[in-house]
């Protein structure tokens, strides 16, 4: 399935998680410290501690709806987390990862696929943002909306996960039936391996797909 993480996503994904879990009030309390330098006029600085707070109080009941399974919430508390200014907008993509992946086991495709949109919102280009975006596409992949993953995609592979970009672009491509195409992204994720024996499952993959119409 095109949602399937490679092994360099899923050590990433944790690692952010576990980092961001362990660290998260320290990076608050630093971005408010550093706004609050410049913001020592009247109540800047009650105001900047509310939003600390607010940020904290919205991810722990973001947590929450997604362990109930509470998908309606969950998109609720995204919503609130990326209005919360300064802080919430950089934790939005890493909640959006934690949500939809749990969407995805549950086999709400939708849902998953609504709450990594509203991850590629928030936040900045990086990491993050690039593991948000090959989600979102193994989601459409696994929708069936092979145009989509394309578009999600773009024309550019994601820097630190090329060989998934393109894995992900020659399954779209060969389920599209636009074989040619769907070659040069199959021989370009065979030639750029991730670590455990990753150019073996590309490469079994691609057999697959292309014997049978793009089906698995």
């Amino acid at each position: 399935m095109g949602l399937r993480l490679s092994h360099a996503e899923a050590e990433q994904v944790e690692a952010l998680q576990e980092w961001w879990r362990i660290h998260r009030e320290w990076i608050i309390g630093a971005v408010i410290g550093a706004v609050a330098v410049g913001t020592m006029v009247g109540g800047g600085r009650w105001w900047l501690n509310q939003q600390r707070e607010r940020a904290a109080t919205v991810w722990t009941a973001l947590e929450r709806a997604v362990s109930e399974r509470s998908w309606e919430s969950v998109e609720e508390r995204l919503a609130e987390l990326q209005a919360v200014k300064w802080v919430g907008r950089k934790q939005v993509p890493l909640a959006a990862l934690r949500a939809a992946g749990a969407a995805a086991e549950a086999g709400e495709w939708s849902v998953a696929e609504r709450i990594l949109r509203r991850g590629l919102m928030g936040g900045e280009e990086g990491e993050i943002r690039g593991l948000v975006q090959l989600r979102l596409a193994g989601v459409y992949l696994a929708m069936g909306e092979e145009q989509n993953a394309l578009a999600t995609l773009g024309d550019r592979p994601i820097e630190g996960f090329s060989a998934r970009w393109h894995e992900l672009r020659a399954e779209a491509l060969t389920r599209a039936g636009r074989r040619e195409e769907a070659a040069a992204s199959w021989k370009a994720a065979r030639e750029e391996p991730e670590k455990g024996g990753w150019q073996r499952v590309v490469v079994a993959k691609e057999e697959v797909l292309t014997t049978t119409g793009g089906k698995l």
